[in-house]
Formats: C-alpha cells, sequence, structure tokens
C-alpha cells in the first residue's frame, strides 16, 4: 500500500517537475535571446524578476525533494546493500568526477554572481544553496542507480505485482518517467549554461565583458556546462539500458 501511494507521489513530482522545467527554459530561452542571463533579465523576462526567482526556487526545490525520496527509498530498498554502496562508489569514476563538479559548483555559487547569484551584499542566495543541494542529491542518486539495472527493477515489479500487468506497465512507465524528467531537466540547462559560456567569450554591442568577471565566469561556466552535460549522457544511456536488440548477424545471414 506504501509502495503504491509513493509511486502516486512520484509520477506527480515528475509532472510538476517537467510543468516548471518547460517555464524555466522559456524563461532561459528569452533572456539568452536579449543577450541576459536570467538573474539579470529584468522585467525584459517572460516573468517579472521576482517570479522569475520563484520559478528557479520551486524547480529546483522540487528537484530536490524528488531526489531525496528516491535516494532514502534505494538506500532502505531490501535488494540494496548500502554498506557495499559506500565502499563501491570509491571505485566509480562517475563518483570522483561528479564529487569534484560539487566542489566546482559550490565555488560559484560563493564566488561568481553571474552563474545563479548572490543578492548585491554578496550573500549567497536560496536559489544558489538549492542548487548546492540539488547537485549534491543528484550526486549520490546517479551513482546508486548506477548499479541498479533494468532487469533488477523488473524484477523487483513482478514480485510485488504478480499477474496484475496494469500494475507493471504503470511502474515500467513510471521508471522511464522519472529517468526522462531527470535527462530533460539537464539538457535544458546544459543548453543555457552552454549558450552563456558562448556569450562571455564573445563581444556583446561590440563590447568586451569587463576583465575582473569574464574570466571567473568563463572558467566556472565550462565546468557547470561540464557537470550537466555529464548527467545527460549518464541518463540519456541509463534510458536506453535493459532493451532487448536483436541479433544482427541474423540480419546479415538473410
Amino acid at each position: 500500500m506504501l509502495t503504491s501511494q509513493i509511486a502516486i507521489l512520484q509520477a506527480l513530482l515528475v509532472f510538476l517537475r517537467l510543468v516548471f522545467d518547460v517555464l524555466t527554459f522559456a524563461s532561459c530561452g528569452k533572456c539568452i535571446y536579449l543577450s541576459s542571463t536570467v538573474e539579470k533579465c529584468g522585467d525584459n523576462n517572460i516573468l517579472s524578476q521576482k517570479w522569475s526567482k520563484r520559478l528557479n526556487a520551486t524547480g529546483t526545490m522540487l528537484e530536490s525533494l524528488n531526489s531525496l525520496i528516491l535516494v532514502t527509498m534505494i538506500f532502505n530498498w531490501r535488494k540494496f546493500h548500502f554498506k557495499n554502496y559506500c565502499f563501491a562508489i570509491l571505485r566509480l569514476g562517475h563518483f570522483w568526477v561528479w564529487l569534484l563538479l560539487n566542489f566546482a559548483n559550490i565555488l560559484s555559487q560563493l564566488m561568481v554572481d553571474t552563474v545563479h547569484g548572490k543578492n548585491k551584499q554578496g550573500i549567497i542566495n536560496y536559489g544558489g544553496a538549492g542548487l548546492i543541494m540539488e547537485f549534491f542529491l543528484l550526486t549520490f542518486l546517479s551513482c546508486a542507480i548506477n548499479f541498479i539495472s533494468k532487469e533488477t527493477y523488473d524484477a523487483w515489479v513482478e514480485e510485488h505485482c504478480p499477474r496484475n500487468v496494469a500494475k507493471q506497465r504503470y511502474f515500467s512507465y513510471l521508471y522511464i518517467g522519472v529517468l526522462t524528467a531527470y535527462f530533460v531537466r539537464n539538457f535544458g540547462l546544459f543548453l543555457y549554461d552552454t549558450a552563456l559560456v558562448a556569450m562571455s567569450i564573445s563581444l556583446i554591442n561590440g563590447e568586451t565583458p569587463p576583465k575582473q568577471t569574464k574570466d571567473w565566469d568563463s572558467v566556472i561556466l565550462v565546468l557547470m556546462c561540464a557537470f550537466r552535460g555529464s548527467f545527460v549522457k549518464f541518463y540519456f544511456a541509463k534510458l536506453f539500458q535493459g532493451q532487448e536488440l536483436p541479433r544482427v548477424s541474423d540480419y546479415l545471414n538473410k
């Protein structure tokens, strides 16, 4: 019963995340068109600056909440051995890359005000703190998902929903929906960060960005692109895992 309730909650979160992501991407696209960041787009944005900040903060909160729920469920899953996981991630190349990029993300929130923002007093804002939490949880969630094959998940669904084809299909679609939601968000923000990199190294309105901000912004934006891009690659590949592919040699022999 509890599993079904969590599955319904997870489906609702997937839907809400996709809605907020679409709104966020629309806002980012408008600001990029105006050669500006979302934080500095002002009233030229689709939404006012106040509502734009709320949109970004809510989207980040939903993403973090979803990751926290999934991490908690996986770590308490009977088939998942948490102690083995703690030792296994130390041998996982993805983990060390993501850990280093997490430190780069924290650095960007503390030092650079054009990536995701500090307030006028130089203090990190709620959006920046939420983004740090989002990446932190996403790192450990992705490492956990890395050890769970699609076959293991399908076997668990069949074990808990025997002879219930409708529920099995629901959980199968939910699995794809969760992975798709993570892919869509990271892909969209990867494109946004890539556009900011292009803006930071190009001439805008015939003038070069100030020297003191150009170097830091460009370097850290590149690291942010690498961070988002690594998650895009991971979740895109995960979506295609566990498929039964035809034997190519059979077709070649015909």
